[in-house]
């Protein structure tokens, strides 16, 4: 089965999808806000192993722009209505997640924050997509046998961008280790779509989101 559609119904496991924000309630660009990650596809809680990815995870952290250089496939999230940013700069490409959240002063200082990065010389071919726009949180399918969403188990939509092909929206159900047979945090996909397609940084900067 080609991926992504290989996750659907299944677990994704081996890493959890997020990385501790050193410098929790500070707005900028972070730079350092990643790592490089396998992610074990498996058949259900402490089953057999389907297949392993490879992949760059770039953290959210709300109030900040997280900056990572674009390779293989970088997967990114939890989303909300958070934009995914491409740009050029020094002749390489690097993938941005604009860490708006809830808060309007955090929200704010993120967007001035790529405002800015995006101002800079030498950066150019500008360009991103909000993953919500195909799936949203809300639209996440429940996972089998539940019947309404309960903490810790919620909808989280991540996406993953492909430096070399298609790029994707999925939708997690987050579970826990007893939920994973003991393997850790886990993240059951209940769907997957593709994600929207590239709009240029001038035509994104007149989004209603970004005034």
């Amino acid at each position: 089965m080609p991926f992504p559609y290989e996750f659907v119904g299944r677990l994704a496991t081996g890493q959890p999808l997020d990385l501790p924000d050193p410098a929790r309630n500070t707005i900028g660009v972070a730079e350092d806000a990643y790592a490089d990650i396998h992610i074990t596809v498996r058949a259900g809680p402490g089953g057999a192993q389907v297949a392993v990815h490879p992949m760059r995870l770039l953290a959210y952290w709300g109030g900040r722009v997280t900056v990572a250089p674009l390779a293989g496939k970088v997967i990114t999230g939890p989303m909300s209505g958070c934009y995914i940013m491409t740009f050029r700069r020094g002749g390489n490409r690097f993938i941005a997640h604009v860490g708006t959240t809830e808060n309007v002063a955090e929200s704010t200082g993120a967007k001035d924050a790529f405002r800015a990065l995006a101002a800079q010389p030498g950066v150019d071919q500008v360009q991103g997509y909000k993953p919500t726009d195909s799936l949203p949180p809300e639209n996440i399918p429940l996972p089998p046998g539940q019947d309404t969403w309960w903490p810790p188990v919620l909808p989280n939509v991540y996406t993953v961008f492909d430096a070399n092909g298609p790029s994707w929206c999925l939708g997690f159900a987050t579970q826990s280790n007893a939920q994973t047979g003991g393997m850790g945090r886990g993240y059951l996909c209940t769907e997957v779509m593709p994600a929207p397609v590239l709009r240029d940084w001038a035509v994104i900067q007149n989004d209603p989101q970004w005034q």
